[in-house]
This record gives C-alpha cells, sequence and structure tokens, in this order.
C-alpha cells in the first residue's frame, strides 16, 4: 500500500515537473512574440516618422522653388512694364 502511494506520489510529482516545464516554454514563447511585436511596432513607428519627415522636407523644398519661380515671374513683369513705359511707341 506504501509503495503504491508513494509510486503515484512520484508520478504527480513527475507531471507536475512536465507541466512547469511546458509552462515555462509557454511563457518563454508568448515573451517571444510579444517582444517582436513591440520591435515591429517601434520599428514602423520610426520608419513612418522618417517617411513622414522626408515628404515634409520635400514639400518644403518645392514650396520654396514655387516662391522663387513666382518672385521671379513678378521681377520679370515688372522689368517688362518698366521698359514698355520707357520705350517711344
Amino acid at each position: 500500500m506504501e509503495a503504491m502511494a508513494a509510486q503515484q506520489m512520484h508520478e504527480q510529482q513527475l507531471v507536475s515537473l512536465s507541466q512547469n516545464k511546458h509552462k515555462k516554454r509557454l511563457q518563454l514563447i508568448v515573451g517571444i512574440v510579444s517582444g517582436v511585436f513591440v520591435l515591429s511596432f517601434v520599428g514602423g513607428g520610426v520608419l513612418w516618422k522618417r517617411a513622414s519627415d522626408e515628404r515634409a522636407r520635400e514639400r518644403a523644398a518645392l514650396e520654396a522653388q514655387a516662391r522663387t519661380a513666382q518672385e521671379e515671374l513678378e521681377r520679370l513683369k515688372r522689368e517688362a512694364t518698366r521698359r514698355k513705359r520707357r520705350s517711344p511707341s
């Protein structure tokens, strides 16, 4: 009777150890997957921010170029108007 109780107790301990191993493995897997998700979100956010900043720089450069072209056009118009006024008709 005692031998049978000891054997059952031993089997329960083995099952418990096995369950602990599975639990630890599951926790490790969940931790790794969570880490990968967090790193993916952070990396994605960084890439999105870089792309957004690049678009803003390009937009600013285009706006500056358009302003310069508009100012040049206005200067040329003023110059043409002055020449018309000065030249005898």
